[in-house]
């Protein structure tokens, strides 16, 4: 004896009861599988990023004006620009690592500064540099424009702390070094013969309580 035949409504009432069940089920299965994307970066780490970005730019904004070779980062740069920054968060006193690579720091006594100002205000010190004797002006400092636009500076890995003192405190590693005695930031490495490398110390910068500068 054959199976009674289910009327045509009746199947469309089963089907819209069951359509419901259906969806949710595929949304389930949806949402699982979206559950498996990678999580987005941290704020923190989104800061990071965003300050490694904008040193490096404002770095190579400068080195395009005079036709160098643009800068890298480097990850072994900013790590150890970042570790001297732990050490110096207490107090933030511009005090030079004097480790095997170039370096540049800024002190802003507000906690607004940021990486591309820090590297303005060090490539204002351009009007105190002469080009034609290699030279500062008298009584100024211009070594950390001198960095930045040095030759065979090839990598950049910058840190930027805020101070428990208050304030921020910019960390720039530059690799290979630059400002050697006698050598000129336009001029290649001449390999052969030891080389003394010169640094300058903390300084105010004229007409602003908000920023030091060292060399």
């Amino acid at each position: 004896m054959p199976p009674p035949s289910i009327p045509l409504h009746l199947l469309l009432c089963i089907s819209l009861l069951l359509l419901p069940i259906l969806s949710s089920q595929h949304q389930s299965s949806s949402n699982a599988r979206s559950n498996k994307t990678p999580t987005p970066p941290t704020r923190s780490r989104r800061s990071k990023l965003y300050f490694a970005h904008e040193f490096l730019l404002a770095h190579n904004k400068v080195r395009l004006n005079v036709t160098h070779p643009l800068l890298n980062w480097d990850k072994k740069l900013a790590r150890y620009a970042r570790r001297w920054g732990m050490k110096r968060m207490n107090d933030c006193r511009m005090v030079h690592s004097y480790g095997p690579y170039g370096e540049n720091l800024f002190w802003g006594a507000l906690d607004h500064w940021t990486p591309k100002e820090a590297v303005e205000s060090w490539s204002k010190e351009k009007q105190f540099y002469d080009p034609r004797h290699n030279a500062c002006s008298a009584g100024q400092m211009c070594g950390h424009y001198t960095q930045i636009i040095w030759r065979d500076s090839l990598k950049l890995g910058c840190t930027r702390v805020k101070c428990q003192t208050g304030g921020v405190l910019m960390i720039c590693e530059y690799d290979p070094p630059g400002n050697y005695l006698n050598e000129s930031p336009f001029d290649t490495v001449n390999n052969g013969g030891a080389k003394a490398k010169t640094t300058a110390g903390p300084n105010n910068l004229p007409g602003s309580h908000h920023r030091k500068i060292g060399g």
